[in-house]
């Protein structure tokens, strides 16, 4: 979150000596109510994504039950709060999304009860060892602290859908939110401003809580840089397409990453 912020800070002061009618940065930037509710929405979501991914559910799983089901909703509530058309080009286009996201992430919550049919069987499978009925229930691994080894329990698959259904409506209510105050009241930069500042903020309270465990190898190190440097782009890309498209269009564009992420996996 600190190459957010700090890319945030740039663009928002560029952005404004640029506009020479526009006010101190410090008046610019006021806590904006709304904006900040939108922002801890954003923040919770990137939290929730995270811990759905570490149950036993699976990234499959997460992924088509968040990216459908956000699909849907932001259609329906985009009709009702921006007044935004349904016509029968769009109702195609979400029905095609939803069978392109579920026929690619391939959800054990779907296919593991369609084994026995050749033309509904997974297009590919995980090249390790399966796992079994128990470990789905109850998983472990390792976590090193230290030069201590010490296990680490990971949660069931029920609480993984938990999650991902919490987290559809989140990101559906920010995607709303997001479409209303850039198209009204509040500019790129000092959304994305906002953004990273919730951010920081909510991820330094829980870092107290939970400590601070450093990479310890390449790998990881390599791996924070990409989240960092995609996320970034991400967001930026994510104010942009909002401001500049209708949210139901918007959400339907955004549901390529996923595609996307589970073909370069």
């Amino acid at each position: 979150m600190i190459p957010h912020l700090f890319i945030a800070s740039i663009w928002l002061i560029k952005t404004q000596g640029q506009n020479a009618n526009a006010l101190r940065i410090q008046d610019t930037c006021r806590p904006n109510i709304f904006s900040l509710i939108n922002s801890a929405l954003y923040t919770s979501a990137v939290v929730m994504l995270v811990a759905g991914l570490r149950t036993m559910a699976g990234m499959g799983s997460i992924f088509s039950i968040m990216s459908s089901g956000r699909l849907v909703l932001v259609v329906i509530l985009s009709r009702i709060f921006l007044k935004e058309s349904l016509n029968l080009i769009k109702i195609c286009a979400v029905v095609t999304s939803i069978a392109g996201i579920i026929s690619v992430t391939q959800p054990n919550l779907i296919f593991k009860y369609m084994q026995s049919s050749i033309l509904l069987q997974p297009f590919w499978t995980l090249n390790s060892s399966s796992i079994t009925e128990d470990q789905t229930t109850y998983g472990t691994t390792n976590l090193i602290i230290g030069t201590h080894i010490v296990p680490e329990s990971i949660p069931p698959i029920w609480q993984g859908y938990i999650i991902a259904f919490i987290d559809l409506i989140n990101v559906s209510a920010m995607a709303i939110s997001t479409s209303i105050l850039i198209k009204k009241t509040t500019s790129s930069p000092e959304m994305f401003f906002s953004m990273s500042a919730v951010g920081i903020s909510f991820t330094a309270v829980g870092t107290c809580f939970e400590g601070f465990k450093r990479p310890n190898n390449l790998h990881d190190v390599l791996c924070i840089i990409g989240f960092t440097v995609g996320s970034i782009g991400y967001n930026i890309g994510y104010i942009i397409t909002m401001k500049l498209l209708p949210a139901s269009i918007a959400t339907i564009i955004f549901t390529f990453n996923i595609v996307q992420g589970i073909l370069l996996q």
